[in-house]
């Protein structure tokens, strides 16, 4: 009786130390794939940043700059190269 409740709590123990261990294993899975998704939903939000700027400069400048202003810029950009 007595080697089979030794036998019953060692099991329990490893059980125990087994679901842990798998436990601390998921949580740092998740813990990884929420970085991740971090990281690319952050990449995302900079990209779109990006792309409103660039939209609104041109708003913005098409409305500020004359069509002569414009020439000028263009063939200064082409001189450049």
């Amino acid at each position: 009786m007595a080697r089979a409740r030794k036998s019953a709590e060692t099991a329990e123990h490893e059980a125990t130390a087994q679901g842990k261990e798998k436990r601390e294993e998921l949580v740092e899975a998740a813990k990884r794939d929420i970085e991740a998704e971090t990281r690319r939903s952050l990449e995302r939000i900079r990209k779109e940043v990006a792309d409103l700027t660039v939209l609104t400069t041109e708003k913005v400048t098409r409305k500020t700059l004359t069509g002569d202003d414009q020439r000028k810029l263009i063939d200064e950009a082409l001189a450049v190269k």
